[in-house]
Formats: structure tokens, sequence, C-alpha cells
């Protein structure tokens, strides 16, 4: 729009709402109606029906009702032969390993020495289970074209998989506390640089983390390609070489990540739409020119083969906006390491692939304990079955690490501190205590709280103004004081009102508070009415709204 005047932009945003009055004809129709003068004293003319389609693209009712499907292609797959001299050199691969997180959201990241195939794949949950699924995937990827994973080099927290790993064919090498795997590092700070230069010319503060997975996809796609300086093949990809993939114009380069489009849907003869809005993010890779797309009103990934551009609207970024608040996305880009470790810090003296003069790098990394001849590195694409994208749950723990706060197998709580505090008065601050029944005292209850306070004060270390427990040999009056207050404590510190709440949480309680409210405001809980449209029947029924305030036991604060 900055490329048209005042004057030029007044006059498309009239001749476009001269095609909706008119039936919404499609754009070549209506400069026909124009140019014949077929609708006589009309005040546009062709050249502002044509900066109408500059300015916003097609009529979008035009799109959703008159747009029908392509025949498909017919599909042919290249076929693409690996030299016999890669083959007996290279056939067995040492496959370097690590895991990234990109705000919060776990990566498996992998790298192979010399063939500098490389590949992410979105990890559900930590465990051991789901690290080898993802494992299996990869070490097919390499089997389908005749290589087999030999040896895996990695940190110790894949120290508990190596018997699983073995059953799969490869041994793995772990090295020590002080010392890095240089292949994995050197090419996570390349997929976190490409990935960080991409966000930041997208038109949106905050994704939801189906689109920062499909980044990070894209990221590694792209770097797959093409054939990289010190590869083994100057004129092969390493996605060539793995995947048989080939890279075609016409069909790999139609559309940016990040840009608006109206996917083209199957349809009948009914009034349903055959349009659907979505953001385009990476090419699927087949021969037909499939694109992934994340449809805005779902936020799911869907697969699409046709469909038409069209300029980003203030509604789609708000949209995407209310996607990410849906799923509580991040508003930064953060990545880490499994630790929660900016790697920012940790690779600041690591160099990107991306920055590394090849002919200057020597032959190989040498891997304490390890006798093998394989350089190289780099990245690809394997999203592994049954990954949902759109789930922003994420589980920020490992199992098996040796670790200080950690044991093979099991998670262990971290112990968290925890503000101190005093137990309100139940008439000025509107908090009911947990109520028990009057005469008999019963045992059960008193063992559950005591063990809640005990866990909470002991295992956690939350520091309360509270008396400790009463000497066994006490008297039963006591412990019954005794028990309400365990009571109140355990109320209190779990939820109070908004007030109470934004004495005690300041500005991290108004933050709760207006998350949820955007919540609601996102699902539309709530249908607002002025108090005088209800009958004096609804007003007396009506329920105050109540808000209330807690501390989780990990330090958040949730409204």
């Amino acid at each position: 729009m900055s490329k048209f005047s005042g004057y030029d932009v007044s006059k498309a945003n009239l001749a476009r709402t001269i095609q909706k009055r008119i039936g919404r004809p499609n754009t070549k129709d209506f400069i026909h109606y124009v140019k014949s003068n077929l609708l006589p004293n009309c005040p546009v003319t062709v050249q502002d029906v044509r900066n109408a389609e500059v300015i916003w693209g097609p009529d979008l009712g035009s799109l959703k009702g008159n747009t029908v499907r392509r025949k498909s292609p017919v599909v042919t797959v290249p076929t693409s032969n690996i030299p016999l001299g890669i083959m007996q050199k290279y056939r067995h691969v040492t496959l370097s390993t690590d895991v990234m997180k990109v705000n919060g959201i776990p990566f498996l990241m992998t790298i192979s020495k010399h063939i500098k195939f490389g590949s992410a794949g979105r990890l559900v949950d930590m465990k051991n289970a789901t690290i080898l699924n993802h494992f299996k995937v990869i070490f097919g990827v390499y089997a389908m074209r005749g290589f087999k994973v030999t040896i895996i080099l990695a940190d110790n927290q894949f120290e508990p998989m190596r018997g699983e790993i073995a059953d799969l064919g490869a041994i793995v090498n772990v090295v020590s506390r002080d010392e890095h795997v240089p292949e994995i590092e050197r090419y996570n700070r390349t997929i976190k640089d490409r990935v960080r230069s991409q966000y930041n010319v997208l038109p949106f503060e905050y994704m939801p983390p189906v689109l920062i997975c499909e980044l990070v996809y894209a990221c590694v796609f792209w770097r797959n390609m093409f054939a990289l300086n010190g590869g083994i093949s100057p004129t092969q990809s390493p996605a060539e070489i793995i995947l048989n993939g080939k890279l075609d114009f016409n069909a790999h380069c139609k559309v940016e990540f990040g840009e608006y489009v109206q996917t083209h849907e199957e349809h009948d003869n009914s009034m349903a739409t055959r349009t659907v809005g979505a953001i385009a993010t990476r090419p699927t890779g087949n021969s037909q020119g499939g694109y992934y797309f994340v449809r805005l009103d779902t936020g799911r990934r869907i697969i699409r083969r046709d469909w038409t551009t069209l300029p980003m609207p203030d509604v789609v970024v708000d949209q995407v906006h209310r996607l990410a608040r849906r799923a509580k996305s991040n508003k930064t880009l953060a990545f880490t390491n499994i630790h929660n470790e900016d790697l920012d810090v940790l690779y600041a003296n690591v160099t990107s692939f991306d920055d590394i003069d090849l002919d200057d790098e020597p032959e190989g990394v040498e891997t304490p304990g390890v006798d093998v001849e394989t350089p190289g590195v780099d990245d690809d694409d394997v999203d592994a079955p049954g990954v949902d994208d759109a789930t922003p749950g994420v589980d920020n723990e490992t199992q098996g690490v040796d670790d200080d706060n950690r044991t093979y197998g099991n998670m262990n709580l971290r112990k968290q501190s925890r503000k101190d505090y005093d137990v309100f008065d139940d008439e000025d601050h509107e908090i009911t205590l947990l109520q028990f029944n009057d005469g008999e005292l019963q045992e059960d209850k008193f063992n559950r709280l005591d063990a809640e306070y005990t866990f909470l004060t002991e295992s956690l270390e939350w520091k309360i103004g509270l008396e400790e427990k009463e000497q066994a040999n006490e008297s039963i009056e006591s412990r019954e004081r005794s028990i309400k207050n365990i009571a109140a404590y355990l109320f209190v510190t779990e939820q109070m009102n908004w007030k109470a709440g934004l004495k005690l949480f300041e500005e991290k309680g108004e933050d709760a508070i207006m998350s949820e409210l955007h919540q609601i405001h996102d699902i539309e809980g709530f249908d607002p009415k002025h108090w005088y449209e209800l009958t004096p029947e609804q007003r007396a029924r009506a329920l105050k709204y109540l808000m209330y305030l807690k501390e989780k036991r990990d330090g958040r604060i949730k409204g």
C-alpha cells in the first residue's frame, strides 16, 4: 500500500466495494465489465480494479465461492543413484546427537559425519521410549538408501539408552562431563541462527508452538537440499543422497514461510466454503509440489497442493497471536539445551556451518574413545510419526540423566523455594477454611494433612510461620487445633481472592489475571450484556464472577 498515493488507495477501495455490490465477480470478469462499459457511469477505471488486486489480493468471497480444484498431475518420482565410491567409503555412518529446546519445545537433533545430513524431530516428552522411537525412524531413513548407523556420539543424557540403541545395531559413545560433541553443537548453532533470522522478519510478535516447530523443520529442510562445501559430493545434496529428494524450483519454491494464503479445499455443490485461510510453512519435498500449511481457524497442520497467496491483513496477524495466547507461547525466541541453559551463551565460541571456510577446516574432529574415519556435519527434517504439531505441552525433564538432581529412569522433584506466608484472617480476606466434622477425631484426615504438610515444608522447603508438629503424646484437643492450622495453611497457600493475591504477588498477580481474562475472551466464554438489557428476574439470578490467584509448586502464579 505504501507504493500508492492516498488518492489511488481510495479509488482502489471504491473499486473493491463496487465489486462486492455487484455480486463478487472474479477480477477478470470485473475488468471486462468496466472496460466494456457494461456498468454505465461506473466511477472507477480498469487501473483502479488492478490496484485493488495488488493491494488486497483477490476478493476473499470470490475465492471461497468460485475456486475449483485443479486436476492432479501425473506423479513421476526421479531416482538419484549413489556413486559406488561413496557407498564403499561412507556406508557406515557416525551420528552425532543432542537435544535442543526452542521456546521450551525439545527437538532431537542429529547430524551425520561426511554425509552432513541433519535432522530435527520434535519430542512430545523426554521419556526414553519416545527418543528411541525417533532413533528408529532416523535409522530407517539411512537404511532405506543402504547406509547403516553404527556409532552415536552423544553426551551423558543418552547413557541410559545404551542397551536399547545397541539393539538397533549402534554403539553409543558418551563424552565425559567437561567434553562436548563439536559437530552437533555446530549444527545446532547453524539451525539456531537460521531460525532466528527467519523469525525476526515475520509480522508476528509471537507464534504458537506449531509454527515454531514448522520454522525449525523449514530451516533443516533447506539446509539439506543443497550440496555443501566439504561434503562427500560436490553435486549431490545430503537430502538427495539419503532421501532421494531432488530440488526443483517449480515444485519447491512457490511460497515463502509465513505468507498468508487461501488453500483450495475439496468441495461439492453445497454452500460449504471452497478455501481456508492458512499460513504457509515449507515444502513437503514430494515431486507434485505440495506444501505444509497451518490453518488459522484450528491451528492444525495440513498439506495442500493448490492455494492462492494474499497480502497479510491485520486480522490474520491477530488470529496468529490468538492461537499463540491459547497455547501460552513465549513472546521471545529462546534456545536452550536439555538443562535449560541458554545456547547463545554456551555456543558463544562455536562457529556456525554457514560461517566456516571449509578449505581451512581439518579433515575430521577426533572424539575421545572412538577410532573411526568420519568428519562432516549438517541437517534435515525427519518428522517422527505420532507427533502432534499442535500440542503445546512439553515435558522439560529428562529420564536417565546422570546429574545431581536426577536418577536413572525416574525424575526427582527439584526443591523449590517458596515465599513466607502468614495465615490470612478468614473474615478480612473472605477465605473459608477446610471444614471437618465436629466430635470424633478422624485419624486418616490428620495423617493425610500431616503428610502434605511435611512434604511441603521439608521436601520442597516451603517456609511458613506455623508451629512445628506436636509430639506424639499430645492431647486430642491440641491435635484438633493442629489439623485446623494445617488445613488453613494448605488452603491459603494454594489460592486466595484477587485482592489479597495482588497485594502478595504484585505484578505477577496482574499478569496472571490478564492471562486468564485473555483466555476467557479467546474461547468466547461469556456473552457480554449491559445490565439494563436484563429482566429483574435475570438480575436476581445473576452470579458474581470470582477471580482467585494461587502459586503453583513450581513458582508460577495462576489465575
